[in-house]
């Protein structure tokens, strides 16, 4: 059974095939956290033991991000290298660190604007407040992105080398009949079908931008255990799909989720998910926003850290809150899954 399926169409043409760049990059996002390998310990240890302490030190700050890994996706559909991982690394190698930063942050930023921040601190907390999707954290991370760029592109480069070398390409001959599997079963699920209402399905959301590509790409990962993730560009249209998408739940699941849903039906937890999404922040901020008592809003904090969308970190004797952005999606996911019956 092959791991690469072309579907010719009248105007464009999709591909069913295994991506190994789309792979190590969901590694990365693997490996930033705990919570997200909890699905294959042995493998995620052994990478962990292999790369130098500089690479681990790295991968725990990528942590901040909201989505370690992804922000490297854009590479991928600029230089078409799906395969090849060291001509991949290559291509990076070759931009400055400027222009690395300006792709990472989705060109929302231009780069006499990257640069003005570069000069003024003042200038980069103003731009910081425009891409808060970036983070998850403080702006500390941010903020070396924005300073080190050279030093940023190279320790990513570095790490991205490193879970290469870390016995990933036998993780994936290992993997091959599930990859075989996923793809001959998305063929026949794309079997005359509009693409992007495929897509919308597997993602479980309306795909907003209304483009007519050349090229519809649709990738199984292993690595991206909870997610199914687009990107895009004028041409070419990639998703990355769930090698692990089951059509059975557990007796307890749908409890589970209206447990969750209860915590969730308070208008005031929602607001202060939003308000944290937006920006990390303390109590006391949130109390005059919303215009509660400080007792309350803690009251409130607790039923939202008790199911484990958020979380609590001291900085300089002061508790900040941040949205655990990677648990909020699962919640999601769950939701439609569930719904969905898939």
């Amino acid at each position: 059974m092959p791991l690469d399926i072309d579907i010719k169409q009248n105007n464009y043409n999709i591909s069913v095939r295994l991506s190994k760049v789309t792979e190590l990059l969901a590694a990365v996002h693997m490996l930033s956290d705990n919570n997200h390998y909890s699905f294959d310990t042995t493998w995620a240890k052994h990478a962990l033991d292999n790369i130098s302490p500089e690479s681990k030190e790295f991968l725990n700050k990528l942590s901040a991000l909201n989505f370690p890994g992804l922000e490297l996706f854009d590479f991928i559909t600029r230089e078409g290298i799906y395969d090849d991982i060291p001509l991949f690394i290559t291509k990076l190698e070759h931009y400055s660190g400027l222009d690395f930063l300006h792709i990472i942050l989705d060109e929302k930023l231009s780069k006499e604007q990257l640069i003005s921040a570069q000069r003024d601190e003042h200038i980069f907390h103003s731009l910081a407040d425009e891409i808060p999707w970036v983070l998850k954290g403080s702006d500390c991370f941010l903020k070396y992105m924005f300073m080190n760029t050279e030093d940023y592109k190279n320790s990513t480069i570095k790490l991205l080398n490193e879970i290469y070398h870390s016995a990933f390409e036998e993780k994936l001959e290992e993997l091959q009949h599930k990859y075989e599997d996923s793809i001959e079963a998305l063929k026949q699920r794309l079997s005359g079908r509009n693409p992007i209402e495929v897509g919308e399905e597997i993602k479980g959301a309306k795909f907003s931008v209304k483009n007519s590509f050349r090229e519809y790409i649709f990738s199984p990962s292993y690595f991206f255990h909870h997610h199914n993730i687009i990107s895009y560009n004028k041409n070419t249209y990639l998703m990355i799909f769930n090698i692990n998408i089951d059509n059975s739940f557990d007796d307890g699941e749908a409890e589970r989720l209206s447990d969750l849903l209860k915590v969730l039906s308070d208008k005031t937890r929602l607001e202060i998910l939003r308000q944290l999404k937006r920006r990390p922040t303390y109590g006391k901020i949130l109390s005059s926003r919303l215009n509660l008592t400080t007792a309350t809003i803690s009251r409130h904090l607790d039923q939202l850290k008790k199911i484990n969308l958020i979380r609590e970190d001291k900085q300089n004797n002061v508790k900040y809150y941040f949205v655990n952005s990677d648990e909020v999606e699962k919640l999601f996911d769950g939701i439609r899954k569930f719904i969905s019956n898939r």
